[in-house]
Formats: C-alpha cells, structure tokens, sequence
C-alpha cells in the first residue's frame, strides 16, 4: 500500500484499520506539511486500509509489485478466494475482525 503524497491531508482515519500499524504522520520539508505515510518493508498488503474507502482524498493506493513480493498480498488479503476451495478468506470460514473499529 502507498499513500499519494500531493493529495493526503494527514487527517489520519485510515490509521486504525491498518492491521500492522504501518501507517505513521511524517512532516515534509517543503510547506512543512502533515501527511501520512505507509512503511512498505512492514505492511503485509492485505488492502484493509484501502478497501475501507475512509480517505477523503483518495490519498491511497495499492501498487502492482512483482514476484515475491506478489504472495504476500495474496495471502493477507482477507478476501481471496482459496482456489481449491472456492471460499474467501485464505481458504478458511474463519472471520476476524479489527478490534479498533469492530469491522470484519
């Protein structure tokens, strides 16, 4: 997941559905403006952020990376679909839910 730079105004809400708190505030230099950034080395790609729609701006966006990195969005995606099973969810009946916002 990354975080547009020019459009976030550091408002914040897409914080507490990150699963990993990979989100942080960071200062840039030029304006001394507040955004938001996403540590990408900690972030699982599980998109949670990103399909909650909850940013204003559409500061958000999830890039195509290549192989390995490819996997690891696919098995953090709460949503993918288990191809021998058929069911969403890496394959599993399980759901969770984020203990911040209650959202599954």
């Amino acid at each position: 997941m990354q975080i547009d730079a020019s459009k976030c105004i550091g408002c914040g809400q897409c914080r507490p559905f990150c699963t990993m708190g990979v989100i942080h505030f960071t200062r840039s230099f030029k304006g001394n403006k507040v955004h938001c950034v996403v540590d990408e080395e900690e972030c699982v790609d599980c998109g949670v952020c990103y399909r909650v729609k909850i940013c204003p701006t559409d500061a958000l966006f999830q890039p195509i990376h290549g192989w390995p990195r490819s996997i690891r969005a696919t098995f953090s995606n709460p949503m993918a679909e288990h191809k021998e099973t058929r069911v969403p969810g890496r394959g599993t009946e399980e759901i969770k839910t984020n203990d911040i916002t209650n959202r599954y």
